[in-house]
């Protein structure tokens, strides 16, 4: 269609998009490899961050879960090396996600963590809401931080995840009822859906109180107002 933009012919044909994004991600994995190809053999072998997930995954559920010297140890049982600063650092929530991995052989289970993660990021792909969604993708793409996080098996890709699944569901409340919170905070105010939806996006709750905490801060409480999602 004639003044059809590139945004508008991917919203229209997403399997052209799709096959744009693979065709970026492809080249940008390429300059990956030539960047890391001096160290090939650590990401073959694994010797890289996910040693430290790992040995969270056999460590979940135990006391030596932040134990350096335990997860040396672990590290050298299953996999012939360690690394004195790859210790487990997550919080014990994602020992106990990893917890199947850990009943695994060493490269079986790296092998089902590279899997989850292209399985992660593809979700975020398929998940991020907001608009330009096809800018959004091929930047995600293009960036060597991801093939960089692919190469050193790191969590980034879930991250992602995490993110692109809060701001759908919120989203998506925001669309079924036209309801935000006003969220008062010391740094300004934000809108916000319902309660049930930041909560998902990693808030605490407090229904009596009607406040919200940032799971990831211990900073003050958020006071709330009701208002319109048209304001």
């Amino acid at each position: 269609m004639e003044g059809e933009g590139v945004e508008e012919i991917f919203q229209r044909r997403p399997s052209l998009g799709w096959a744009a994004c693979a065709c970026v991600f492809t080249v940008m994995s390429l300059l990956t490899l030539a960047i890391l190809w001096p160290l090939r053999n650590l990401v073959i072998t694994g010797a890289n961050d996910f040693l430290s997930f790992y040995a969270g995954a056999r460590l979940a559920g135990t006391s030596d879960l932040y134990n350096p010297a335990q997860a040396q140890r672990v590290q050298f049982e299953s996999a012939d090396t360690s690394s004195q600063t790859l210790p487990f650092i997550r919080l014990p929530y994602f020992a106990a996600f990893l917890w199947p991995l850990g009943k695994l052989p060493y490269l079986a289970a790296y092998a089902c963590w590279q899997i989850l993660n292209g399985i992660a990021f593809l979700l975020f792909l398929r998940l991020w809401p907001l608009q330009p969604v096809w800018a959004a993708r091929f930047l995600a793409c293009s960036c060597l931080g991801i093939g960089w996080s692919f190469a050193n098996a790191q969590d980034h890709t879930f991250l992602l995840l995490w993110i692109a699944a809060s701001l759908y569901l919120l989203r998506q409340e925001t669309h079924s009822d036209g309801q935000l919170s006003l969220v008062r905070t010391p740094y300004g105010e934000l809108w916000m859906p319902s309660r049930d939806i930041a909560a998902a996006a990693g808030m605490f709750v407090d229904r009596q109180e009607g406040t919200y905490q940032p799971a990831w801060s211990l900073g003050p409480v958020m006071k709330l107002t009701k208002g319109a999602a048209s304001e």
